[in-house]
């Protein structure tokens, strides 16, 4: 089909489609129009006509026909695509009174039929970001998607994506009108609010025999080391105390037992309750923190055992147990909010570290929820002239995170509002650049509807202008592989700068974040940061171990592990800590025993040297994470879908170790517990239509992408058979290996409902 003079040109995307223009006379317009229209044009438009009217006709015979009429004419035509086609161009003024009709009619086949060609209309006709080709789709009838043609599929498809980003992760209300039946509705409040993710998680580990709590020392292996530095293992410093805390929470995180902070006091011992007064001032309040951490997603124990430390006279345990309430509240919602209940009355408090430990808490809580009440009671706080700088930054980021890639721009106000009216030497800080980060949080991977907030960041002072512009780039490109902003990205960090600009460390975790999104994308990623290690500032140096970090978490690749070992005995302690923590990272709940050898080595090698020992430390936690059952990787669902959430704790915590001597070896450590929000059990669980746990037969293998192959294709190889429960490692893929049931998701990650095959026979 030739395209002619009015036809929009080659494709059909939405932006090119005529845009029409009232005329001051409509009716001569229309006349001209159809003089343009050559005689075989003007008969299929006045045919499309009557049949909408025939459509509307009250008599079911008419419209069949008539519905039958346009099917026809939209599939013959549909198979051309170089212009739009002529039956949709026709139809498009009657796109608006279809629709209107439609909403009238009575549930038949001739109103899924009318759904069907609606949904191949909204091709053309729908607004940017409706999803209306989908919805009528779902609405219209079961058959044969390809017959409309390639380009129907392709935006289909480009809207079920849009869709799966928008289920996931969002919290939403069941009433009685969508689910009568009382039973029915528990359960599903169940599914929706993650309250079963507890009980699963300690299935698996007693399936796999892990119940057992693990001591710091059991991590450190201190034995298998030579006499100096085992002996400094056990000296008993505050410092070390602090890191045995981490250690302690990170490997029984979620079992309800440790050997520090849940055994009873035992005045013989000595040990054991008096674990909380081994620490100094503000290590007592990461100590408290971490019970919130081992009763991970338990909320009603956790809460009791939180419950002594609220009575206690040392503000820094009740900072902690703020935070612990926020930690095992965290990924999970409850009915009667008790988060909000427990610390909303504590954010106004005098002391500093007991509103942060509130603030930080309730944005653990509630993150990705856009909690209204949260904002009304934290919004106040950005402007307040007297509150502190950390308390700004801390409430920034919690904001950030109830918000996380909502846009909200209430939020973004206030966020900009105290950017501006802070002096220069408060902007200086290392905390002040978590505030431009709360901002980013809010747009983030929303790509253009970030460029207004951008603009106004060019009016801040000059000493965080360019951070701001470098964080919020890359938290509204994160994820989405935008080769442009990598390009832009390498381009800042290529410049050589006097001393005190900071913007470029930013850009390098920019370059990571933006470029996690495919597997490409991450080795062309990991080129470019070695690049910048060889001709970087020392600046970019200290960032590229935590961009590495990112695009391998919890993905244990040798030759970044090879990278990360290399620069964890660099000169500049800054940057041999950045790779320590990284080591931790990228082997985050995998007990990838490559890495433990490499920490342990590493931990006789700085044995003299307190900060980077605490660092080694925390990797070693981290690799042990969960025993080995948890994540912290935010893609899930096969690689398809990102968790925003999880994503935003990880950014979080790495924006944090850009200086590591001021936050993470100062008096906030306790951001590293902003990793909580991404932890996940890396787990297969199968459970029947009651939810309760089910054991099958399962095949496990690395995945194989199948995307275009003709056939039915293996979807994974190298494969082993398993009963369920499983651990599933970056990049397996499980397949039921029986016909017995039929699993209701097609992706087996998590938990997974199976249902029995009715057409299943057992062979004898």
């Amino acid at each position: 089909m030739a395209p002619e003079k009015n036809s929009s040109g080659a494709g059909t995307s939405r932006e090119e489609a005529p845009v029409k223009v009232p005329a001051k006379d409509p009716k001569k317009k229309e006349e001209k129009k159809d003089e343009d229209l050559s005689e075989e044009d003007l008969a299929l438009k006045q045919q499309l006509e009557l049949y909408v009217e025939r459509v509307q006709d009250p008599d079911p015979g008419l419209q069949k026909v008539a519905l039958e009429s346009m099917r026809q004419e939209i599939r013959t035509s549909t198979s051309s695509m170089t212009s739009v086609p002529k039956p949709l161009k026709f139809l498009r003024p009657h796109y608006g009174t279809l629709k209107a009709y439609y909403e009238t009619m009575k549930d038949s086949d001739l109103k899924r039929y009318l759904a069907d060609i609606l949904s191949v209309l909204a091709l053309t006709m729908s607004a940017e970001g409706e999803r209306e080709s989908l919805k009528y789709r779902l609405l219209g009838s079961e058959g044969d998607i390809g017959s409309w043609g390639h380009e129907y599929v392709r935006n289909l498809a480009g809207e079920i994506a849009q869709e799966y980003t928008k289920r996931q992760g969002i919290t939403f209300e069941l009433d009685e009108e969508m689910f009568p039946d009382d039973d029915e509705r528990e359960a599903l409040l169940e599914i929706v609010n993650n309250t079963k993710l507890s009980e699963g998680y300690l299935t698996l580990a007693r399936d796999i025999e892990v119940m057992e709590p693990k001591s710091p020392e059991d991590i450190y292996k201190a034995h298998l080391l030579d006499g100096r530095a085992s002996a400094s293992a056990s000296v008993d410093s505050a410092r070390q105390n602090l890191a045995a805390t981490f250690v302690n929470a990170f490997v029984n995180a979620g079992f309800g037992q440790d050997k520090l902070m849940t055994v009873q006091s035992d005045p013989s011992s000595g040990s054991s309750g008096n674990w909380l007064f081994k620490n100094k001032e503000h290590g007592k309040a990461s100590a408290a923190a971490s019970l919130g951490m081992i009763l991970l997603w338990e909320v009603d124990s956790g809460l009791s055992q939180l419950d002594k430390y609220f009575h206690s006279n040392d503000n820094h345990v009740i900072a902690g147990a703020l935070l612990g309430v926020g930690i095992v509240n965290c990924n999970i919602k409850n009915d009667c909010d008790p988060a909000l209940a427990l610390l909303g009355d504590y954010i106004d408090k005098e002391d500093a570290s007991i509103r942060i430990g509130a603030i930080m808490g309730l944005g653990l809580a509630y993150a990705g929820s856009q909690n209204e009440q949260i904002r009304a009671k934290l919004s106040p706080i950005l402007n307040d002239a007297k509150a502190p700088l950390d308390v700004l930054a801390f409430t920034a980021i919690s904001l950030g995170l109830i918000y996380v890639g909502s846009c909200n721009e209430e939020v973004a106000q206030s966020i900009i509002f105290t950017l501006m009216d802070r002096s220069e030497s408060e902007l200086g800080e290392p905390l002040a650049r978590l505030l431009p980060l709360g901002l980013g949080l809010l747009y983030l991977g929303k790509q253009e509807n970030v460029e207004v907030t951008a603009e106004v960041a060019k009016t801040f002072n000059e000493k965080i202008r360019k951070h701001c512009d470098m964080t919020l780039v890359s938290c509204a490109y994160a994820g989405t592989g935008n080769v442009l902003k990598v390009q832009n990205l390498l381009g800042h960090c290529a410049q050589h700068l006097e001393k005190g600009e900071t913007h470029q460390a930013p850009a390098v975790l920019g370059i990571a974040m933006v470029a996690m999104a495919e597997e490409l994308g991450v080795e062309m990623a990991i080129r470019s940061l070695e690049h910048l290690l060889q001709y970087g500032e020392q600046n970019i140096r200290r960032a590229v171990p935590l961009a590495l970090g990112l695009l391998c978490i919890a993905n244990p690749k040798v030759n970044v592990m090879d990278t990360l070992s290399r620069l964890s005995h660099d000169t500049d302690s800054e940057v041999a800590m950045a790779a320590v923590i990284s080591l931790g990272l990228i082997g985050a709940g995998t007990n990838n025993a490559r890495i433990a050898g490499m920490l342990r080595n590493l931990s006789s090698y700085y044995y003299k040297d307190a900060s980077l020992l605490f660092c080694v430390r925390i990797a070693q936690g981290l690799v042990h994470l969960g025993k080995g059952l948890l994540t912290l990787n935010p893609y899930h669902s096969e690689r398809f879908l990102l968790s925003p959430t999880a994503l935003a704790g990880i950014i979080t915590m790495l924006h944090a170790c850009l200086d590591m001597k001021a936050i993470i070896l100062g008096k906030y450590h306790y951001v590293l517990y902003f990793l909580v929000l991404a932890m996940q059990p890396r787990m297969l669980l199968t459970v029947d239509e009651n939810l309760k746990p089910l054991s099958v037969p399962v095949r496990v293998g690395q995945a194989v992408d199948v995307v275009g192959q003709a056939g039915r294709p293996k979807t994974i190889t190298g494969f082993q058979t398993h009963s369920t429960p499983v651990l599933l490692a970056a990049g397996d893929r499980a397949e039921l290996a029986t016909e017995k049931y039929i699993p209701l998701s097609p992706i087996l990650e998590g938990f997974v409902i199976l249902k029995e095959n009715p057409d299943f026979r057992e062979d004898n």
